[in-house]
Order: C-alpha cells, then structure tokens, then sequence
C-alpha cells in the first residue's frame, strides 16, 4: 500500500478522534446533568468502532511495507519452492536433499521429516508475529541450537546454583579511596534458569484423490494453503500461551502467577481498580498514574501499554482532571501506533473481558520483563501410510516462554480490592 494511503488514513483517523471527544463531551455533559444522550452514547461507541478499524487498517499496512516480497526470491528459492510443493502433492523428493536434516531433538531425517524451505519458514514466522502482539514487545531468543535457553540471574530468595561477591548496593558503603578500596561486599546468590522450547504440532488431512487432482490444476498452490493454515494455528495457539500457559508443555504466561504485591521480584504484581469490571468514576487518571509510578524508574525507558480492545475504548475518554484535555494520543506515525500518557500502546484481543473482573491492562518494559524463545526452523512429515485413503501433513514449530523479570511489569485487574 502506497504512503498516500497511510497519510490519509492516519488524516481520518484524527479526524474520527476529534469526533468522539465532541460526542464524548456531550455523553459527560449529560451526565453531570443527570441525564442520558443516546444519541451521544451511540456516536462515541460507532467513533470507537472506527477508530479500531482505522488502527487495525494501518497496522496492516505498516507489516505489509515490512515484509519482504516472495517475489524478490532468488531463483534457487524458486527451484525449491516448486520441488517443495512438488513433494507435498506427490511425495516424490527429487530436488530436496538439502532439506533432509535433523530437528530439534536431534533425530533422523526419516523421523524428523524434511525442513521446509527457508523462504516458507519466515513467512511463517512474520505471520506469527503480526499475529501475537508480544513478539513484537517481548525479549526475543531465537535458538540455533538446543531445546532451551538458559541465562543467569540474581536468585530472589537466596540460595542458587554459584555464588559470587559483589560490592554492597547502598552508596554510602562502597566508596573508598583511590589506595584503599572499599571492603564492604555482599554475596549474590546467581541462579540458572531455563525457558525450555515445545512443540507445536499442525495437522492436516487431504483425501488422496483430491491431492492427485490438485496436481493438476496448476493454478492451486498447496504450500501456500498450508502456510496460511500453519500461520493462523501458530499465532493463535502462541498468543493464548503467551498470557495464559501454564508451562507444562506450552509457555509460561504473563498472567499466570500474578501477586497482589511487589515483594517477589520476578512475579508479576496486580494491582486492582477497586471496581469490578471498570475504573472508578472521576479516578481514572489517578488509577493509571498510580499504575505508572509504580514501576521502578528504570523500566520507564523503553515501556509500553499493552490492553484489551474494551480497555481501549477506556484510555480514548479518559482526560487529566486539571487541563480538561484527552490522554489518549491517536496514530501519527507509520507503525500505527498510538499513545496514553506518552507511553506507545498496543491493542490485544487475548485479555478476558472486563465483566470477568480480570487483568486487561498491562505497562511496563517488555523486553526486560518477558523473553520468548523459539527455533526458525519448521519441519514436516508427509505421511500416505498411516491415514489411508488420506495423507496426513504433520507440520512442527517450536516456541517458549516465561516472565523472566516480574519487577519490569505492572498489570491492572478491573475488580474491587
């Protein structure tokens, strides 16, 4: 899509927010009255539908601008491509030697299947990641080797794995003098931790003489029909793991071992609205304030809001009670993305609904307080045995996760205390 098309979607997008803090002003107007415009309160939730639309329209277009063209292939990519679809219609592997190599777990070409090509395989991984919104925000490991990651940190509760001595952490102890340093020393409790990758496996099931007509019909392209299948799989399996896996055999979630306080360092805090499913009226600037002052000062740089779409429409009628003026800041850059109190914001539709009495609100720095690993390489298995009259496509990824610095984020649970 040409940058004409993104100014002027950008131009309607303020254009629309301008409209609702018009139709907004009226609906609080009312209200201070006493009164219900429903006329008002039909505008502003048709101006929030829209603006969704608009910010889902140049999100689209910014991926789109970002992605690499298949048809900038070289022509080796095209020779595989072509012997790629080739074997997933015919099984004949003539012209993929190259992609008999081992998988993750280290087994053999006859049990791992075949790689798909590279090509494919970040087609995939583009689509995942445009689909899962914290891919983009979290710490990302990408493994060429192993079935985990592993990195060293300062254990929480003492006792680790080694131990080192470190200078004690309050100033007025560790200075010394050029000829005599200072001896005041703690020692640091490190331990390793693991983020182990699992499988996520996509099946599918084509009847054999189906797949011998396809053969024929030059103009259907079975890679592309299983990418697209894999990719929305993918996506959504990951991002519902992302937040809410319990890490056995999935990720570990954002959300599933929040705390109701800021005593353990790598868990998440939750701090509540103190109102079930909403913010308490004529306090939501104060609530989100207090939100953000309570992260430490050194996640700030590089933070981030990461909300439901009901939150959303939330952050667009929110105002600073002084200066009477809207906190919410719409698209005016490329990406697509807006801001809330200066902070970038994302919009995911993974969060429960605010009726649940949930977290649908998280700030903080990402990078520093989740980190998803995961392998580029995706193999598959063509199998004309085992599900006769069908043949069975086994396509295999591998993904992980966990919250690696729980001190980094802040999450926002609509219900009372």
């Amino acid at each position: 899509m040409s940058s004409e098309y993104t100014l002027n979607a950008i131009t309607e997008l303020n254009q629309a927010f301008e409209a609702f803090k018009s139709a907004n002003d009226d609906r609080l107007n009312a209200l201070e009255q006493k009164k219900t415009d429903p006329i008002a309160v039909d505008k502003v939730e048709r101006l929030n539908t829209l603006m969704d639309q608009i910010s889902v329209k140049l999100n689209q277009t910014n991926k789109a601008t970002q992605r690499p063209f298949l048809g900038q292939s070289s022509s080796s990519d095209d020779l595989e491509l072509k012997a790629f679809n080739q074997y997933l219609l015919t099984g004949n592997k003539a012209g993929l030697p190259s992609l008999e190599k081992k998988y993750l777990d280290g087994s053999t070409p006859e049990k791992g299947g075949v790689l798909i090509p590279n090509v494919i395989s970040e087609d995939i991984g583009d689509e995942v990641k445009n689909l899962c919104p914290l891919m983009t925000l979290a710490n990302v490991v990408i493994l060429n080797t192993g079935t985990r990651h592993r990195f060293p940190r300062v254990k929480a509760d003492g006792g680790g794995d080694f131990k080192f001595n470190a200078y004690l952490a309050d100033a007025n102890k560790h200075w010394g003098s050029v000829s005599k340093p200072s001896d005041d020393k703690e020692e640091l409790q490190i331990e390793m931790v693991e983020i182990p990758l699992h499988t996520i496996n996509y099946n599918h099931k084509i009847a054999w003489d189906l797949l011998e007509n396809l053969n024929l019909n030059l103009n259907f392209n079975l890679t592309s029909f299983l990418k697209k299948g894999m990719s929305e799989h993918v996506g959504s399996t990951c991002n519902r793991a992302f937040f809410y896996g319990d890490g056995d055999k999935k990720p570990k979630g954002l959300l599933t071992d929040l705390v109701d306080n800021n005593t353990e360092k790598y868990k998440i805090e939750a701090i509540k609205t103190d109102q079930n499913g909403g913010l308490k009226e004529n306090e939501e600037y104060k609530i989100l304030l207090d939100l953000m002052g309570s992260l430490k000062s050194r996640y700030n740089t590089g933070a981030s809001w990461l909300i439901s779409r009901e939150a959303m429409k939330l952050f667009r009628s929110i105002k600073a009670p002084d200066e009477q003026r809207y906190l919410w800041t719409p698209n005016h850059m490329v990406d697509g993305t807006s801001s809330f109190l200066g902070y970038p914001v994302t919009q995911c539709d993974e969060f429960k609904p605010l009726s649940d009495n949930d977290v649908a609100v998280i700030f903080g720095n990402f990078k520093q307080g989740y980190t998803i690993v995961h392998r580029e390489v995706i193999t598959l298995i063509r199998d004309d045995m085992t599900p006769k009259p069908d043949v069975e496509f086994l396509m295999r990824y591998g993904y992980g996760g966990s919250v690696t610095n729980g001190e980094a984020l802040k999450a926002l649970k609509f219900c009372t205390k």
